[in-house]
């Protein structure tokens, strides 16, 4: 406490305390700024003290994680006017940070995406898909990010989708995860297929729509480095997520696969030829369905390459 009053009077002198604050170390001065100050510079309303106790102690292992979270979550719900410079900050931070497994960061990261319009992206796709691998949690915020600039009337996919690889922080993130949590691949399939009934376009049967064009269907076997929309980054996530699953005949695939199936969509359709591939002999029920239905004008158009691999690959075990 005697400390705290000598330094009450070192803070007058603005250059002499910024000096001494750039000497301390977080690991041992911390808990004593945490304490004294804090509650010191709350009263004050002085948040640019406050970010800058958190830049200065960030992604050091003796700050704890829980108290440097709630004074972000803090300065967020407490300084709107002053967003444009807390938020930008406080994402900085977050790219130095390594304690994934803190349930506050899920509180943080809905703030954060409330209020990503004072930042740039990919300032927040990296640390937000780094807490999502590393605590297996928040798919329902990653998706949100993914899709932030959809407008309800308008998808311009070739800008709005937020999935482009660099976007995260490791090559191949997005691929990964949707092949990990079947939530988020089914809550991707199933904004799909709303986009499909919103913006698809209607085909000569008057049911049918098509969506997702066959150069979309096409980056399921592409390289990689040939994708060239972030569209096309999507479906082939999610192509590589329902192939997994269905070489492994889980119960998530026996559950949607018929549902693939009888999409109205294309593309759902096409993911469902695609995935059956890999594994027809679990799926001999559905395999038949098609056969029965390569007469239809429809799918006998547009699955001529796909449907042949998949009679292929189903003939010896007829």
């Amino acid at each position: 406490e005697e400390d705290g009053f000598l330094l009450y009077d070192l803070e007058r002198d603005a250059a002499l305390f910024s000096a001494y604050w750039e000497a301390a170390s977080p690991d041992h001065w911390f808990s004593f700024f945490h304490g004294q100050f804090l509650p010191r510079w709350k009263q004050e309303k002085n948040w640019g003290k406050m970010i800058r106790l958190g830049v200065w102690s960030r992604n050091h292992e003796s700050v704890p994680a829980s108290e440097l979270i709630e004074l972000w979550i803090y300065l967020i719900k407490s300084y709107e006017k002053e967003l444009p410079e807390i938020v930008p900050a406080i994402t900085f931070c977050l790219h130095d940070f390594s304690a994934w497994q803190d349930p506050g960061l899920r509180e943080l990261f809905t703030l954060l995406l409330k209020h990503v319009s004072f930042i740039q992206p990919v300032m927040l796709g990296k640390p937000l898909s780094k807490w999502v691998e590393s605590s297996n949690d928040g798919d329902d915020l990653l998706w949100q990010f993914i899709t932030l600039r959809v407008a309800p009337k308008h998808l311009d996919t070739s800008l709005t989708l937020l999935c482009a690889e660099h976007l995260f922080y490791k090559k191949g993130f997005l691929t990964r995860r949707l092949s990990q949590s079947e939530n988020l691949l089914s809550e991707a399939i199933d904004t799909m297929e709303k986009w499909s009934a919103t913006f698809g376009k209607p085909l000569i049967d008057g049911e049918t729509r098509c969506f997702f064009s066959e150069r979309t269907w096409d980056s399921c076997v592409r390289p990689k480095e040939r994708l060239v929309s972030v569209m096309e980054t999507l479906f082939s996530a999610v192509a590589y997520a329902c192939d997994s699953h269905a070489e492994a005949n889980s119960p998530w695939w026996q559950k949607h696969s018929s549902l693939l199936w009888a999409s109205n969509e294309l593309g759902m359709r096409y993911l469902c030829l695609y995935a059956l591939i890999k594994n027809p002999q679990s799926n001999l029920n559905l395999v038949k369905d098609i056969i029965e239905n390569l007469p239809s004008v429809i799918n006998g158009v547009f699955f001529k390459s796909s449907l042949p691999r998949l009679l292929n690959a189903t003939s010896p075990y007829l």
